[in-house]
């Protein structure tokens, strides 16, 4: 599997609601840059938070068609281990996740063979890649 892990664009300012926090101008156009880096996905799995759906849609118009799906398992603050059990039920070759920290990064450190802490940016992106969707089993091949 090849799995890209995008982190939202930057958002503004937490007020009132976490969940409900929008895309700035910068945050959109941190997404559009990293679109270019991005294999077509067989699909794209995002978080219901707005300004992780709001990245999706982005990636989602330049990759039509593209099957999309909501997941709760991509929250900040999810439960790594229940993100990879749902990705080892999946039957997809390239796979998009897109969602928050710490979430990504701990994904990141976990699934990569890497031995140093790696933490993705607002608009970072992870490339991985292996054969088992398991701790220390995927090659970091970069992060942009």
């Amino acid at each position: 599997m090849k799995l890209f892990l995008l982190r939202h664009g930057q958002a503004e300012p937490y007020q009132n609601d976490d969940f409900s926090r929008q895309l700035t101008e910068k945050g959109r156009q941190q997404i559009a840059s990293v679109i270019a880096h991005i294999q077509q996905p067989e699909l794209i799995v995002v978080s219901p938070l707005v300004r992780a759906q709001q990245s999706a849609a982005i990636v989602a118009d330049a990759f039509q068609p593209c099957s999309r799906i909501n997941s709760d398992t991509l929250i900040p603050d999810y439960n790594p281990s229940d993100v990879l059990s749902w990705l080892e039920g999946c039957d997809a070759d390239v796979v998009l996740l897109v969602g928050h920290n710490p979430l990504l990064s701990r994904l990141v450190n976990w699934l990569s063979d890497k031995e140093q802490f790696i933490n993705l940016d607002t608009g970072g992106l992870a490339c991985l890649e292996g054969d088992i969707v398991a701790p220390d089993c995927m090659t970091l091949h970069w992060i942009r």
